[in-house]
């Protein structure tokens, strides 16, 4: 848990997960957004891209989610709290923050339990994903620390 980030590791994160989600989005809409044109908001221009409009939503909502994550997984905010209470809490407010945009910004239509399906199918793969690349990045930092702390020990005893 990093707890002191800055406006810079803020604003890079903001537009790494940015960037990726209008690559896979652009990369949806170049398969689909023919098909899915006359059923979403989002893919209004069809195969030609993603509007302006929806891509400065999807831009705010990358900053809510980071604001979220911020606010969750430092100390800036909330100096002591379980980790576990802090993940549930962030990925419950990652999921509202994301089902309000979906409902203002019409990106598929509400009325759709298929919808509605798909879309928490897709958030639970998203965290059951991150959750993997997470155990693996902590694993790899835990074995980078235990050999630098070996190789400290071998020093000491020379």
């Amino acid at each position: 848990m990093n707890s002191k980030p800055t406006i810079f590791s803020f604003l890079s994160h903001i537009f790494f997960y940015y960037g990726i989600t209008m690559l896979i989005m652009n990369i949806l809409c170049v398969l689909f957004g023919e098909n899915a044109q006359q059923v979403s908001e989002m893919f209004s221009l069809g195969s030609a891209g993603l509007s302006v409009k929806t891509s400065c939503q999807i831009l705010l909502l990358t900053t809510l989610l980071e604001t979220a994550e911020t606010l969750f997984m430092t100390d800036v905010i909330i100096k002591k709290m379980p980790f576990a209470l802090r993940v549930s809490l962030m990925l419950t407010s990652t999921f509202l923050i994301t089902v309000i945009f979906i409902l203002i910004c019409r990106w598929f239509p509400v009325h759709q339990t298929e919808a509605w399906i798909l879309f928490v199918v897709m958030f639970a793969l998203c965290c059951f994903f991150s959750t993997i690349i997470s155990i693996l990045k902590e694993r790899k930092n835990n074995r980078i620390l235990e050999e630098a702390f070996n190789r400290m020990k071998m020093e000491e005893q020379k």
